[in-house]
């Protein structure tokens, strides 16, 4: 799945650019190989996860990171439909997030 367009520095981003290596490659190594699916719409991106031991954690402490540093966007765990995955949404600040 196409997901590189997600680890480009935005211009809001405050991060260094070795602070955004080290968070990009943090990602790639622990998040991205339990994507199951992803979705693409106008204002957000969905991630679905595998639910594996460990993986919640770490996308809060993702979300947590990026509130920090990352002025235009939201990073959350909101639940999923699906039992046994995890749904992580990286949306504008204007979109709500999905409730179940």
């Amino acid at each position: 799945m196409e997901t590189h367009h997600l680890l480009e520095k935005p211009a809001s981003c405050s991060l260094s650019n070795a602070e955004l290596g080290r968070r990009i490659a943090w990602i790639r190594r622990e998040v991205l190989p339990h994507l199951l699916r992803e979705q693409k719409l106008a204002t957000k991106t969905v991630w679905e996860l595998a639910e594996v031991p460990g993986l919640a954690e770490k996308l809060d402490q993702w979300s947590a990171l990026e509130r920090r540093c990352c002025a235009d966007h939201v990073f959350e765990r909101v639940p999923s439909a699906r039992p046994g995955e995890l749904r992580f949404e990286i949306r504008s600040k204007t979109e709500p997030p999905r409730r179940c």
